[in-house]
């Protein structure tokens, strides 16, 4: 957590009343929530006329709510046409079965080789006449939470040109891995309709997130009961995580970003010195990736091996693979950009934050080092 939510919470004056209450109590939650609207609105240069901000638990919630929300007020009048990327997180990708039960369609649009988006792909998608004569539902992952390659927003506009036929058309951007992790995160632009965050990326506490919505749209609430946040998600809001929120993103502002690139590049360049052979990195060249990811594997070894390996020299990092039953599955992500599935179970990814270390007493050699002695048990 952040260095401001260690503080208040440690403070122990938890705003705990119901911010609907009436009360001098949940008056004070209420303000404490109308504050940290305020500071959002500010921080993304939006318009409270234009944009709704809507706290929920977190990016997963906000993601279903979106695809299952949009899919439940089509229901009965209208298909609806979820295009999603195949390098898209599961939270994303798993929308799959419950839209098609409600007899809406599913497609996939394919990604290259580098990680950026296959445009012909989505041409292709365009042409289809079941697509392009339903209203589409399309998700763009800002920053990829695996490989950490970034799609930069301007591409929007390509997206929106490519299905101008369609009658609507709701753009929905993934940007939980943005914020304090490239220059520019809180520079939304307008061609996207919603923004979806999850407050633990940044430091703020854990089951708390926020979605940034336009106001003309109202997805049918997955949650429903006293009407809270003008009926888009009911429950009584969690007071002391939105206001952890603030606190997160003000800190990040504060934050040396480039610091965590130096620190990634150097351990990229010494992994490609030692072991060019012996491993691969997972977009290496590409111009556009964020600060504080790298995505490695050695490719004779799979990732548990890895992890356990790094986990024992006291490092955590983290495998973009899921486990199940002690057998590592390949990295769908991985395989989307054409890697083989050895490749893709062989993936582990390291992730710098700003509190991830003390960068004033851990040199950028100190830590190569410290990556390349674990990585050298599997030359």
């Amino acid at each position: 957590m952040s260095d401001s939510v260690v503080e208040y919470l440690g403070k122990g004056d938890f705003l705990f009343a119901n911010p609907s209450s009436i009360h001098s109590s949940g008056k004070r939650s209420k303000r404490a929530i109308n504050e940290v609207k305020d500071f959002i609105y500010q921080l993304f240069s939006l318009s409270e006329s234009e944009w709704e901000i809507v706290f929920h638990s977190g990016a997963s919630e906000g993601i279903n709510s979106v695809f299952k929300g949009f899919g439940i007020e089509y229901f009965g009048h209208t298909s609806v046409s979820a295009l999603v990327a195949q390098s898209d997180h599961s939270a994303v990708y798993e929308q799959s079965s419950f839209l098609k039960k409600l007899g809406h369609n599913f497609h996939t649009y394919e990604v290259n080789t580098n990680g950026s988006i296959d445009f012909q792909s989505l041409e292709r998608l365009a042409e289809e006449s079941d697509i392009n004569e339903r209203p589409i539902l399309f998700n763009y992952t800002w920053v990829n939470n695996e490989t950490g390659i970034v799609w930069d927003l301007e591409q929007l506009k390509k997206i929106r040109s490519i299905f101008s036929n369609c009658p609507k058309l709701i753009i929905h951007v993934d940007a939980v891995q943005s914020v304090g992790k490239i220059p520019g995160w809180n520079s939304i632009v307008s061609e996207a309709d919603i923004y979806t965050f999850s407050g633990h990326k940044f430091g703020a506490m854990k089951g708390v997130g926020l979605s940034l919505m336009k106001k003309d749209l109202r997805p049918y609430p997955l949650i429903q009961g006293g009407g809270q946040q003008l009926g888009i998600r009911a429950g009584t809001e969690n007071t002391d995580g939105i206001y952890s929120l603030m606190l997160a993103f003000k800190d990040t502002q504060k934050y040396e970003i480039e610091q965590m690139r130096t620190y990634r590049d150097k351990i990229e360049s010494e992994i490609i010195k030692h072991y060019q052979d012996s491993s691969y990195i997972v977009g290496h060249g590409v111009k556009n990736r964020n600060f504080s990811t790298l995505s490695i594997a050695m490719k004779e070894t799979t990732a548990d091996i890895l992890l356990t390996a790094f986990d024992l020299a006291g490092m955590d990092v983290s495998s973009g693979s899921a486990c199940s039953s002690g057998t590592v599955s390949p990295s769908r992500v991985l395989l989307a950009m054409g890697y083989s599935h050895q490749e893709a179970r062989s993936a582990l990814r390291i992730s710098l934050g700003p509190k991830s270390f003390d960068y004033n007493s851990l040199s950028t050699d100190d830590l190569s080092h410290r990556v390349i002695r674990v990585l050298g048990r599997f030359k």
